[in-house]
């Protein structure tokens, strides 16, 4: 597409062209004949120069030109131009570099802003004052985490970066409305914030990945909407609160790969009948898997691995019902849930598993996984029968235990057996 096919367009206010791959390319001083209130472009080949025709609309709201090949800067005009009407801003997935201005700030009518997935750098100024939503991830951020964000912000994706310092403590207490809060694989230390955040809409919560350390604070149980949290690849400590049983809408607990120690509760699996992946792995948990655990009948991923732990397997475990048929279980959670987006921002839940010593990660198929890992611990006694039922199992992971009994293959599927 060029000007030609847009020459006599004068009353266009809305550009809709996503989705598709579609080559669109204009002269470098071309002006257009109409006023856009609309554009939304993502997948066509726009790039690499950032359009400067852009320029010339004053009347946009929403800028949609995400995965379009552009390779550069944002002039200091886009910024200062869009800061009277504009409320979505998304130009994620492309090679955009440079640094994100001060005016930022003054974008009072900015609600949505995305420059995930791109070449950015240097430090997160001051950010608009009605910001709904913000998704920085995956660039190459600097700098201590933002201390004065929105009361309104519902979405904070700052993950894959070098942010540094410790959370601040308004992120967990004061941001009432947040529902989606992803900080990891970046640098942060200290301990995850100590409050009562009353109130709190917190569905999702990512730290994993950081030099945090110290015990998980009690006060996690006041988050009563969470149904995924992700701890792991940190350094706490400590058994985990007792505090957590109060999530009882919790989907998700990844915990992996931290300084855990103590037993794991019983009450997981009396108080927690939401949870479907358990991830519990390379810690120092010590006793007996418990009974109780069985009573999770929606678990399909349970990971238990790299501790270290004793006893025989519960045979309570062939209660895992969401195991037993191949039907893709988590459709109801990860899908409408963790889903949720606001406009252009979508948190996709993805964790890590081992087998045969080599991590994969799942995301967009998670809801078909099911699996068991049970290795590198003390166990011994026999394998119970009941595992025999779990005909959609497809991992199981019992390899340096000391478990007695025949090795076979069960289900339909055939799991692993390792």
């Amino acid at each position: 597409m060029s000007e030609l096919h847009f020459v006599n367009l004068t009353e266009l206010v809305v550009l809709y062209a996503y989705a598709n791959l579609l080559t669109i390319r204009f002269d470098h001083d071309w002006v257009p004949p109409f006023q856009l209130q609309s554009i939304k472009v993502d997948t066509c080949d726009l790039g690499p120069a950032f359009p400067r025709w852009l320029r010339s609309q004053e009347f946009l709201t929403d800028i949609d030109l995400s995965n379009t090949s552009i390779k550069d800067t944002l002039p200091d005009w886009f910024w200062n131009s869009s800061s009277s009407t504009i409320m979505d801003i998304n130009l994620s997935h492309n090679k955009i570099s440079g640094v994100l201005p001060a005016s930022l700030e003054s974008m009072a009518t900015l609600m949505l802003l995305n420059l995930s997935s791109n070449l950015l750098r240097g430090r997160i100024p001051v950010l608009p004052p009605n910001l709904q939503a913000l998704d920085l991830s995956s660039n190459s951020l600097s700098g201590s985490l933002p201390s004065s964000i929105s009361s309104q912000l519902g979405y904070l994706f700052l993950s894959h970066n070098y942010l540094h310092g410790s959370i601040p403590s308004s992120y967990v207490c004061d941001l009432l409305q947040l529902f989606a809060l992803d900080l990891s694989n970046n640098q942060i230390s200290g301990e995850i914030p100590r409050c009562r955040p009353e109130g709190s809409q917190l569905l999702f919560v990512n730290l994993a990945s950081n030099k945090l350390r110290g015990k998980v604070p009690d006060s996690i149980g006041y988050l009563g909407n969470l149904q995924f949290l992700h701890l792991n690849n940190n350094s706490l400590f400590g058994r985990i609160p007792s505090s957590l049983q109060n999530c009882s809408r919790l989907a998700v607990i990844d915990l992996g790969n931290n300084k855990f120690s103590g037993s794991i509760p019983a009450w997981i699996g009396q108080s927690l009948r939401n949870l479907q992946v358990l991830l519990l792995r390379s810690n120092m948990f010590s006793g007996h898997i418990p009974l109780q655990l069985g009573r999770s009948s929606n678990l399909q991923i349970i990971d238990l691995s790299n501790n270290r732990l004793s006893g025989s397997v519960p045979h309570s475990f062939g209660n895992f019902s969401a195991m037993i048929s191949a039907s893709k279980s988590m459709a109801s959670t990860v899908s409408n849930i963790m889903d949720f987006a606001l406009s252009s921002f979508v948190a996709s839940e993805s964790i890590s598993l081992v087998t045969k010593g080599d991590e994969f990660s799942f995301s967009t198929i998670l809801r078909f996984v099911k699996s068991i890992d049970l290795s590198n611990n003390d166990l011994s006694g026999v394998i119970p029968p009941e595992i025999g039922s779990l005909f959609a199992l497809q991992t199981l992971n019992l390899h340096d235990s000391k478990n007695n009994g025949r090795h076979e293959v069960i289900g339909n599927s055939g799991p692993i057996i390792q």
